[in-house]
């Protein structure tokens, strides 16, 4: 069966668009919690290393998973933190496709009002 019979209206596209936005967000969500979840000691040095350099990574005294947003920090001795392990894209990303999913699915659920409006009643006479 060819898409066009799926989706017949510009709100079944937007309806598609939007379900396809929600689970772009999910995935990209449980993706970056991975990263967070499954760090072990030896690689919360590693990431750490990686992300601030030896020198930096020497004064980490404690790390600390953020689930929202999502973030893997490494704090210092004397203050101050910084991010590590989680790859820059997953936030920004997971906010687009967010975004994206509420105003698609606000739009395509203005659009399938506006179609049942303007669609001709069938009534029955007696």
């Amino acid at each position: 069966m060819p898409l066009y019979y799926i989706f017949e209206t510009r709100a079944d596209w937007l309806g598609g668009i939007a379900l396809l936005s929600v689970c772009a967000t999910i995935a990209l969500y449980i993706w970056g919690a991975l990263h967070v979840m499954f760090m072990e000691n030896d690689n919360m040095r590693e990431e750490c290393t990686r992300a601030g350099g030896v020198a930096k990574a020497a004064q980490v005294d404690r790390y600390e998973a953020h689930y929202l947003p999502l973030r893997f920090t490494c704090h210092l001795e004397e203050g101050g933190s910084y991010d590590a392990a989680l790859p820059g894209y997953i936030n920004p990303a997971m906010a687009i496709a967010f975004i994206l999913a509420i105003a698609t699915g606000a739009v395509s659920v203005v659009a399938r009002d506006q179609d049942r409006s303007t669609s001709p009643t069938v009534t029955r006479g007696r």
